[in-house]
C-alpha cells in the first residue's frame, strides 16, 4: 500500500479509515477545490495513449492512498505520463493557461489515467472539505495537541493541504495550519525539533513572532486583494504572459 502525499500536507486525524478503504482494493482520493472540481479533457487520452476515459471528479494529486494491486495501473503510468507530458504546455512552462490539458501537470495526468484504467468500484472518492485548502474556510482548531480541527456539523478533516504560497517561504493568511504549523515544527513532544533559528520568525513562540504573524497575515491578505482586482481587469494575465516570454515563472 502507498500513502502519497505532497511536502504540503498536515495529517489532523488518523488515516485508519482510508487505509481500511484501500486495504480492501480502492484507491483513495479527495475532489480537488472548486472551480476546478470537474476539470476534464478529452485529449488526455490521444496524448497519453489511454483508451477512452469516463468523467469523474477531479481529485487533488497532494493525497492519495493507492492499494498494493493498483501500483502498477496507477503509479507506472502516472509516472510514465509526466514523462510524456514534460514541462511544456504545464503552469510550470511558457504561456501556459488554465484551458490547457495539462496545465496542472501530475495532477491532470493522474485524472485521465484514473479516468481511463480503473472501475467505479476501484476508487473511492472523499469530499474536498476533508482535506480542505487554504483559507480552510469554516475549519476551527479545536486541540492543537491533537491537531484536531472541526466544522461546525462536527466533521473532521483527515489533511490540510497549503497549496500555492508556503507559509515557510513566505507571508501568508494567519489560518489553523500556520498555527498548527508553529507546534509541528517547534513543539518539545514531536519527533524532530527544528532549531528555532532556522524558522521564520512568524512561525516561532513569543510576543514578536505573534506580531510579525499578523503583520504577514495583512500582507497576504493584501497581495491577495490587489490579485484579484488585476484579475478582473485582465492585467494579470497579459502581466504573465510577459513574464513567461522572458523566462520568469510569474
Amino acid at each position: 500500500m502507498q500513502v502519497v502525499l505532497d511536502a504540503d500536507v498536515i495529517a489532523v486525524r488518523p488515516l485508519t479509515g482510508l487505509i481500511d478503504a484501500a486495504a480492501a482494493g480502492r484507491l483513495v482520493g479527495f475532489v480537488n477545490d472548486p472551480p476546478n472540481h470537474d476539470r476534464f479533457f478529452s485529449e488526455w487520452a490521444e496524448v497519453l495513449g489511454l483508451r477512452s476515459m469516463r468523467r469523474r471528479a477531479y481529485l487533488n494529486a497532494g493525497q492519495f492512498v493507492i492499494p498494493r494491486t493498483l501500483n502498477a495501473r496507477v503509479l507506472d503510468r502516472w509516472i510514465d505520463g509526466q514523462v510524456t507530458v514534460g514541462m511544456r504546455g504545464t503552469r510550470y512552462g511558457r504561456k501556459a493557461r488554465l484551458s490547457d490539458p495539462f496545465y496542472f501537470a501530475d495532477q491532470d495526468v493522474v485524472n485521465a489515467v484514473l479516468s481511463a484504467t480503473l472501475d467505479d468500484d476501484e476508487l473511492d472518492v472523499r469530499e474536498h472539505r476533508l482535506a480542505p485548502h487554504p483559507p480552510f474556510a469554516g475549519l476551527r482548531l479545536t486541540d492543537i495537541q491533537a491537531l484536531t480541527c472541526t466544522y461546525p456539523d462536527r466533521t473532521q478533516p483527515y489533511f490540510l493541504h497549503h497549496t500555492m504560497a508556503k507559509p515557510w517561504l513566505q507571508a501568508t493568511r494567519l489560518t489553523v495550519y500556520s498555527t498548527l504549523l508553529s507546534r509541528l515544527l517547534l513543539a518539545p513532544d514531536v519527533a524532530l525539533r527544528l532549531d528555532p533559528g532556522h524558522v521564520p520568525l512568524r512561525l516561532r513562540p513569543g510576543r514578536l513572532a505573534s506580531v510579525d504573524l499578523r503583520r504577514a497575515d495583512m500582507q497576504a491578505r493584501v497581495k491577495a486583494d490587489a490579485r484579484r482586482r488585476l484579475g478582473t481587469f485582465g492585467i494579470r494575465t497579459r502581466l504573465a504572459d510577459r513574464l513567461r516570454a522572458f523566462g520568469v515563472r510569474p
